[in-house]
């Protein structure tokens, strides 16, 4: 286990379900395929209620929800899944309707000046599944 700030947050047993859930898109995307979203884009996940906004600066300032993908392309083998290292969490937030878009958690507001923990501890997860 890591050793960083993300390694210390507490997730109830009755929330890593949906934690899961705001960590998965529903396609299986490499990040070349990342990629080519433009920065603006609204990316769905394996949640109706919950959605990613893009950050596209190139490959080694990409965001999701202001959260910095630092570890591309980490699980590629098989063909269901692909998983990136990212050095944040999805936070949902709570409103009187629905969640909509998770608020920035990673080191730094700013996307552009973020800077990235030594080991990625969050994975963000991209499979075909129909949740």
């Amino acid at each position: 286990m890591p050793q960083d700030s993300l390694s210390k947050i507490t997730i109830p047993k009755d929330e890593v379900f949906n934690f899961l859930l705001r960590h998965l898109i529903a396609s299986p995307l490499l990040f070349d395929d990342l990629n080519h979203f433009q920065t603006g884009s609204i990316v769905p996940i394996n949640r109706r209620d919950f959605m990613l906004r893009i950050s596209n600066y190139g490959r080694r300032s990409f965001y999701l929800n202001n959260i910095q993908l630092i570890s591309p392309n980490i699980c590629t083998a098989g063909p269901p899944i692909r998983c990136h290292g990212i050095n944040g969490v999805q936070m949902a937030i709570e409103s009187d309707h629905k969640t909509r878009f998770s608020p920035p958690t990673s080191y730094s507001a700013n996307p552009q000046s973020a800077s990235a923990p030594t080991t990625p501890w969050t994975l963000l997860s991209t499979l075909p599944v129909d949740l």
